[in-house]
């Protein structure tokens, strides 16, 4: 099968991180792919367009538009009007057919498959070259009235419209499952893809190797580290991480937090209420490139998930499969797709995201079990690497894929 895989991210990593993992999960499948970055003007570290280029094969060619600089986005107000502008990027981005159209005339796709963002120019291209769309679905868009107090009814009715068109769906979560079925969309044509991970990545390092990256962080072998890893923005609860931890240091000297990333806002989340004693026991890297990241996650004994509770969590934490790849014992607010995973699993401590001591008592018990059983961590792993890596994934983009060209009468090609 001939993949055209359109990405129109212009900046947000793990939206574009995951579109070349499962178009590198197609390729390693037996299918062809060209991914194409389509934005104007894409703003990305240098290791992301490295990364791009080493990865290319035969069967593999990735294109993009002309990169810029990347400067993180400082964190925003919310927008009354998010919505409309959403709207006019959709039909701005309009301009986007011609080149999707001598890319689709080059390539000769069997299916094509979109990250959509505000776009929908892909739905002319499919439509004049007859190719069916498989819609890579992320959030749902009625996250804006949820995480951006804004009453969505134009975006919905757009992101609707745009749904109908496809003949599949990618859906991320349960959540957005049931969101689009109540919209009308028929259940066959949704198919499950959340996010994933390549173990071979995100795979704990030696023993030696480990202890050198805790000796560089000031960490002593017997400190007990919790870590966050990410972005900290406000839904991602840690202002009641830091007040936690602070609460619990005082009973457990050994005990140590490491923030992977840059902290964004630290009024926002909490810190400037820590006291300096409690201060120097927490650790911020400040920003790492993603290909650096297993390194300073192996140094974490519990990798933690604050999430506050949300009304709509249709979050699919990609930091959450590879912690799990990186045999981490887990502490995560029991909702959404992190529940339905994770529920059971010996090395995972889920709480109930509306009890105000839940998170507390969550890491007390993990702490309790990493000293009784240091190897507790095994089962993340194995939990992960059976079902939920991007190859598995990339299975399932391709069953959708096949739908897609099933509901149109046409056979696939035999790469």
């Amino acid at each position: 099968m001939r993949i055209l895989y359109f990405d129109y991210t212009r900046e947000c990593l793990a939206p574009m991180l995951r579109s070349f993992e499962l178009a590198k999960a197609a390729v390693s499948l037996g299918h062809t792919v060209m991914l194409c970055f389509c934005h104007e003007r894409i703003r990305q570290s240098k290791w992301f367009f490295s990364m791009l280029s080493s990865a290319q094969t035969k069967n593999f060619t990735v294109s993009f538009n002309k990169p810029f600089s990347y400067i993180p986005a400082s964190p925003g107000e919310p927008s009354k009007i998010v919505g409309w502008k959403m709207l006019r990027s959709g039909l701005h981005a309009l301009r986007f057919i011609v080149p999707e159209i001598k890319k689709t005339m080059a390539f000769k796709p069997d299916v094509i498959v979109a990250r959509p963002d505000d776009v929908y120019s892909f739905l002319m291209t499919s439509f004049i070259f007859k190719v069916p769309v498989v819609l890579s679905a992320d959030g749902p868009v009625e996250e804006l009235s949820v995480l951006q107090n804004y009453k969505a009814h134009w975006p919905v009715y757009v992101d609707l419209w745009r749904a109908k068109k496809a003949k599949a769906i990618l859906s991320i979560n349960d959540v957005c499952s049931r969101l689009w079925k109540q919209k009308g969309i028929a259940e066959q044509r949704l198919f499950s893809c959340p996010n994933g991970v390549d173990p071979e990545v995100f795979r704990p390092l030696k023993t030696e190797d480990c202890l050198e990256v805790r000796k560089e962080l000031g960490l002593l072998p017997e400190h007990i580290v919790l870590g966050f890893c990410g972005n900290q923005r406000f839904w991602h609860g840690l202002s009641n991480f830091f007040k936690t931890f602070a609460s619990l240091s005082a009973a457990m000297p050994d005990l140590r937090l490491l923030i992977i990333g840059s902290l964004e806002n630290p009024k926002a989340a909490g810190i400037d209420g820590i006291s300096d004693s409690d201060r120097k026991k927490i650790l911020f890297t400040g920003p790492i490139e993603y290909p650096r990241m297993p390194r300073f996650m192996d140094a974490m004994d519990i990798m933690v998930m604050p999430y506050p509770k949300y009304q709509l969590f249709h979050f699919s934490p990609m930091k959450m499969f590879e912690s799990l790849s990186m045999a981490k014992v887990m502490v995560a607010s029991g909702q959404g797709q992190i529940r339905d995973l994770m529920q059971g699993l010996p090395s995972a401590f889920l709480y109930n995201p509306e009890d105000a001591d839940g998170l507390g008592k969550a890491l007390f018990l993990a702490c309790k079990a990493l000293k009784r059983t240091p190897s507790l961590g095994e089962a993340s792993r194995s939990f992960v690497k059976n079902g939920h890596t991007w190859r598995d994934r990339g299975k399932q983009m391709i069953a959708a894929c096949e739908y897609a060209l099933t509901s149109m009468g046409k056979n696939r090609r035999v790469s």
